[in-house]
């Protein structure tokens, strides 16, 4: 009798985890790899980006499924996404395909199409970005008699003028100009909330005048073919600052000039001060140098 009811009992145990086993077998994924980045980037995404950063996501998704074999999304493992990642050689690149992998697999576990993000059991790849820096007095000087003959110049005046981003100013139209309302439309190409507004400044009325009205741009190249003449721009005249640094240079100039941080994080296109104040906080220009001298506690 008491060997029976063991039994039993053993029987009952084997049948409850029979169930447990079959509810936890993860059924076939509905969607392979390639197929669901695809997906992913079509239904979650759009809406709120910009096309430049539509642009680079569906560039690094291409650069997954060329590294990646396509397969179910439930017969990955952490080994095969970190083999891929760190296969890349730039740490920027990683990132984003690492951000892309895991958000895309985030949101299949929602939807309950894998039980678990591999991408959990790997450490975050991160990207350290380069601080920028304002170019000093003698720089700038250097700088300007670089494209006094330049037939680019007008271009990285406006730059150091304006303090825009670079995609910003080849995508200014002549009809964001408010020469009326002494002010410019800067469309934002970092993101749809990157739209703002800047003074229509002396200066840069004065290069806006002299350029031609060819067309619907005031600056009518591509983004690559600047970033390529500045680099030989840079080469040929022993320059050592990066084109982004113009802005920093526009920002610096503006508090040297006693612009509040509040009025330059709006011409910026900041969407908090908070964002300017930590970019800028590690800046010293020749101006904080001078400032140091006058500093006198009386002791």
């Amino acid at each position: 009798m008491k060997n029976d009811n063991i039994k039993n009992k053993l029987v009952d145990i084997e049948n409850k985890l029979n169930v447990l086993i079959t509810k936890t077998v993860e059924r076939p994924a509905p969607f392979t790899l390639h197929a669901w980045l695809n997906e992913w980037l079509k239904v979650t995404k759009p809406p709120t980006l910009s096309k430049k950063w539509l642009d680079c996501l569906h560039c690094n998704i291409n650069r997954l499924q060329m590294l990646l074999p396509d397969r179910l999304l439930n017969e990955y493992n952490v080994a095969d996404f970190a083999t891929a990642i760190y296969s890349i050689p730039m740490s920027y690149t990683r990132s984003v395909c690492y951000g892309v992998l895991w958000s895309a697999y985030n949101q299949a576990v929602k939807l309950g199409y894998v039980s678990a993000n591999p991408l959990d059991c790997m450490a975050r790849v991160k990207h350290t970005r380069k601080k920028g820096r304002a170019l000093t007095l003698d720089e700038q000087r250097q700088f300007l008699q670089a494209i006094e003959n330049n037939p680019r110049k007008a271009l990285y005046l406006f730059y150091l003028l304006s303090g825009v981003r670079c995609s910003e100013a080849l995508a200014l139209r002549w009809s964001d100009i408010d020469y009326n309302g002494g002010r410019i439309h800067i469309q934002g190409t970092k993101t749809p909330r990157a739209n703002h507004y800047i003074p229509l400044f002396p200066q840069v009325c004065a290069v806006l005048a002299d350029l031609p009205r060819n067309g619907e741009f005031v600056f009518p190249y591509t983004y690559y073919a600047v970033k390529s003449h500045f680099q030989r721009l840079k080469r040929i005249h022993g320059l050592n600052f990066r084109l982004h640094d113009l802005r920093h240079t526009f920002a610096t100039r503006c508090i040297e000039s006693g612009i509040s941080i509040f009025t330059v994080s709006k011409w910026l296109g900041h969407t908090s001060i908070t964002t300017t104040a930590g970019v800028y906080a590690h800046l010293l220009t020749d101006f904080e140098r001078q400032e140091v001298q006058r500093f006198d506690p009386k002791i």
